[in-house]
């Protein structure tokens, strides 16, 4: 019989430990700003491709440190919640996710 709690605890463990976080918030920041914020990777899969899946984030990975760069947008017309999504695409094709995520005050 398959122990799920288990299996999800070595799943959940496999994944964190090829970065130091997977999940960065921002907690409130402010319109027409640009935040910041670096993940290391620990794993020993070769990382070829990073893609964040909005053009506002950019991003340098050296040394197994990858630093975002989130460019948030000018004058919103109200304060509002926002994720971002970046995939980490590695040589054998297997993918990671990172996310950010930040409250964007008007």
């Amino acid at each position: 019989m398959i122990d799920y709690i288990q299996l999800w605890n070595m799943l959940t463990m496999e994944k964190l430990s090829s970065w130091d976080k997977i999940k960065y918030d921002f907690g409130k920041v402010n319109h027409s700003t640009i935040q910041i914020v670096e993940f290391r990777y620990n794993g020993d899969k070769e990382v070829s491709e990073i893609e964040p899946l909005c053009n506002c984030i950019g991003h340098t990975f050296k040394d197994n440190v990858l630093t975002l760069r989130w460019k948030i947008k000018q004058h919103p017309p109200r304060s509002y919640e926002s994720t971002k999504v970046i995939m980490i695409v590695y040589k054998d094709q297997s993918l990671d996710d990172l996310t950010l995520k930040a409250y964007i005050l008007k």
